[in-house]
């Protein structure tokens, strides 16, 4: 029998604990669809500069960096550019136009995505889910909504990196 259960990190806000206990069931529910992914279809596209894992990856992590370190931080990462949140940054993703993100194995990024997040959930110790941070546009956010749609991202982009790696055995 199968156990449902959050792991909610301790030391947060426990609403900021039940929404990154929600991420990371996120993130665990669409890579129960495949062990790996094989190095070819890392960067297989559907169509020209169409998505791929690689950018989908690069992507997932390069916004969770924006929002985290970017919004409720106020940090500029552009100092500590490495290819994923370069690639990122370059990215359009309202126009659907991805390029060729950098190759790396899906084991490496998922690896940095972990890492990465686990760095900045221990930087959320003492805020609240009400906390307002504002973007260098002017916009205002509560922790408590970027957190709900880091959720909503990750699902959104993990379904499409499900349905990717699916599209790219069948093409082979």
């Amino acid at each position: 029998m199968a156990s449902f259960i959050l792991d909610r990190p301790t030391g947060l806000d426990p609403d900021v604990a039940l929404l990154i206990a929600s991420l990371n069931d996120s993130t665990r529910e669409w890579l129960e669809n495949f062990e790996s992914v094989p190095d070819d279809r890392m960067l297989w596209q559907p169509f020209a500069q169409g998505p791929s894992i690689a950018a989908l990856m690069a992507h997932l992590i390069g916004a969770e960096d924006r929002w985290i370190r970017g919004i409720v931080f106020g940090e500029d990462a552009k100092e500590e550019l490495d290819d994923i949140l370069a690639y990122n940054m370059a990215l359009d993703i309202d126009s659907y136009v991805f390029g060729e993100p950098p190759f790396k194995p899906f084991t490496e990024y998922l690896a940095q995505l972990r890492v990465r997040r686990e760095v900045w959930v221990q930087r959320l110790v003492g805020l609240t889910p009400e906390q307002v941070f504002r973007s260098p546009r002017g916009n205002e956010f509560t922790l408590e909504w970027i957190l709900a749609h880091l959720v909503q991202h990750d699902a959104y982009h993990g379904g499409q990196i499900v349905m990717l790696n699916e599209l790219a055995l069948r093409a082979s």
